[in-house]
């Protein structure tokens, strides 16, 4: 059912309508708003309710000779609560209601829904999102005027489309409302090609879940939860410095205005640190009133602005909360969703043979309750939250929403319509522009990049030209030696002591070229023989050069010392000897080393 926009004029003429009359009909409403509780915003809510009620009574061409009237109780966002208060209205109220709106909360709005028709009530429910409440079986009679939290994975996956991610991690709050959601996300994500690298659920401390992300590298993370434990996933990611512009976080949308502001006696975090964390992270919810000539008017004929100016003034010392809560455009949607059900209801009924009215309805009367089944099944109309048609399933088909933090301030960056094209495309132009700390999308996973830790190659040359000269002059000495050494001066100087000197040099400096050989040079099994060559080169070529210049030393020191007058004569192989010892040591524990713990290559790289 099709239903054109009422003028403003109707509206604004009629509400001198004699509600008061003694012909006006009262339709009862059994609304169930969460008064208090871990989500409050029913107070708002009531109040958008209300006032839909008040425009509609006041509006001749809806619901003639009838009057709404909403009687609110407080669920407490509590589902033994909401059973109980709703329990105890059917059974003991003098009244007859004719339909259920709400509840607010998934958690309280589950049981009343599995109850309610077996009172042949219809139970609208304006804020729950539980992809549970979409079992038509469970609850045969349940519509709801926001879309399920899974619909909303078309954003998310939109998004995740936008800027090319393929690898993302997920974290939720241990509920069914968030599971079941979540589980539809992953599988959707996967049949899309884009790797979970995480799942995390948590029931009351995050700090694990989060750690197990970091260790995967996730950077592109879905959190679904409420905004207390938002709160908590937050300070955590503060204290892991996993925010900022490397990581992107994508959240639930409907939380509170200024949710991560809240006084929260269970995080540490400060003010400030909450405000750096949350920066720039995204929310995704279901809109709540489209910006400013995005729309036609409303069936209400309220333009977006109109509607906050009456909410406003209608809502008087409670004007501040209106703009708190997302949920206020669909409670008021709500309303004029069963006023135009009814209305059309009452058309039917009095066609019927006998004819009949609203007024006729008990809890026994199925017939109109598959009325207006029927009629909310087809039902179609442009209301302040945008349009408004449901699924099969119950489920609003309506706008969805991406939001950003920006300066404090929650804004709306782009939306999809899943009631053009294709239905899966991310809307921005005519939005605020998404933010990015470093100017662009973040990439969307820790990327490695294998590098061999080698010597650069600039340093290898130099290092092996000084060596080469250093060996070429070593040289230069060893054939002057060799060459001379019959001659006086040369052979005074224990020219076999120097010789063996000048070779401990030669090995030494070879051992500096061979240093410089890693594996960007040669093979990893050539490496690990390189590495035993250096090493026997260095020693063998450092004791062979200290040890001859050590005994040589040492033989000036005994000629010197000697205190008899006796020529004392220190033949070179006594000398050598020495040497040779010193060598033998090296060569012992070589040898130990390389059959006890021998040398092996392990490739490292770094991130």
């Amino acid at each position: 059912m099709l239903v054109p926009v009422l003028s403003l004029l109707s509206l604004a003429g009629s509400f001198g309508r004699a509600v008061g009359d003694s012909n006006v009909t009262k339709l009862h409403l059994l609304g169930l708003f969460p008064m208090s509780g871990p989500w409050s915003g029913g107070k708002v809510c009531l109040l958008s309710s209300q006032l839909a009620a008040k425009h509609i009574n006041a509006n001749r061409d809806i619901l003639p000779g009838y009057k709404i009237v909403i009687k609110a109780l407080d669920t407490k966002c509590d589902g033994g609560t909401a059973t109980d208060v709703m329990y105890r209205e059917v059974y003991n109220s003098s009244t007859t209601e004719i339909m259920i709106l709400g509840g607010g909360c998934s958690i309280a709005t589950e049981p009343t829904a599995q109850a309610s028709h077996h009172w042949n009530l219809l139970q609208l429910s304006y804020a729950a999102s539980s992809p549970e409440l979409s079992n038509r079986l469970m609850y045969p009679r349940f519509f709801r005027m926001t879309p399920t939290d899974s619909a909303l994975n078309v954003v998310r996956l939109a998004v995740i489309k936008k800027f090319n991610w393929t690898k993302v991690a997920t974290l939720h709050q241990s509920r069914d409302i968030f599971s079941l959601a979540v589980s539809d996300f992953q599988r959707d994500a996967q049949s899309s090609g884009i790797d979970i690298l995480a799942a995390e659920i948590f029931v009351e401390d995050p700090a694990q879940q989060l750690k197990n992300i970091e260790n995967v590298g996730a950077r592109i993370i879905f959190g679904n939860f409420y905004s207390d434990k938002a709160r908590r996933v937050f300070c955590e990611a503060y204290r892991r410095k996993m925010y900022g512009a490397q990581y992107v976080w994508i959240v639930p949308g409907w939380f509170e205005a200024g949710w991560w502001r809240t006084p929260d006696e269970s995080i540490t975090c400060t003010l400030d640190q909450m405000d750096e964390v949350t920066a720039y992270s995204f929310g995704v919810s279901a809109v709540g009133l489209p910006l400013a000539g995005k729309r036609k008017l409303s069936v209400a004929g309220l333009t977006t602005e109109k509607y906050l100016e009456a909410l406003t003034t209608f809502a008087g010392d409670d004007a501040d909360d209106v703009a708190k809560y997302t949920a206020k455009s669909w409670a008021y949607d709500s309303v004029w969703s069963i006023a135009l059900a009814l209305s059309e209801a009452e058309s039917l009924l009095q066609s019927q043979d006998p004819p009949r009215t609203l007024g006729d309805f008990t809890f026994n009367d199925s017939m109109t309750a598959d009325i207006l089944f029927n009629i909310m099944s087809d039902l179609q109309f442009e209301g302040v939250s945008g349009p408004v048609q449901f699924d099969a399933s119950g489920d609003r088909i309506g706008l969805l929403a991406l939001y950003q933090i920006i300066d404090l301030q929650t804004v709306r960056v782009g939306i999809v319509d899943p009631t053009v094209g294709t239905g899966k495309e991310l809307e921005m132009e005519g939005y605020s522009p998404i933010i990015w700390p470093d100017g662009a999308p973040p990439l969307d996973f820790t990327i490695e990049k294998k590098e061999r830790l080698t010597i650069t190659y600039s340093v290898f040359v130099t290092g092996t030209v000084f060596a080469t000269m250093g060996i070429f002059l070593a040289s230069c000495f060893l054939a002057f030696n060799i060459r001379y050494r019959n001659k006086r001066v040369i052979k005074m100087s224990s020219p076999n002591i120097n010789n063996v000197m000048l070779i401990g040099g030669i090995l030494a400096y070879v051992s500096i070229i061979c240093q410089g050989v890693d594996t960007a040079i040669v093979s990893t099994d050539t490496f690990v023989w390189m590495c035993k060559v250096k090493t026997w080169l260095l020693a063998i070529g450092f004791s062979t050069a200290f040890g001859a210049m050590f005994s040589k030393t040492w033989r000036v020191h005994k000629i010197f010392t000697r205190k008899m007058t006796t020529k004392m004569v220190l033949r070179d192989t006594r000398l050598l000897s020495f040497v040779v010892v010193l060598i033998a040591v090296d060569v012992i524990i070589l040898t130990l080393w390389n059959v006890i713990d021998p040398v092996t290559a392990t490739e490292n790289y770094r991130s």
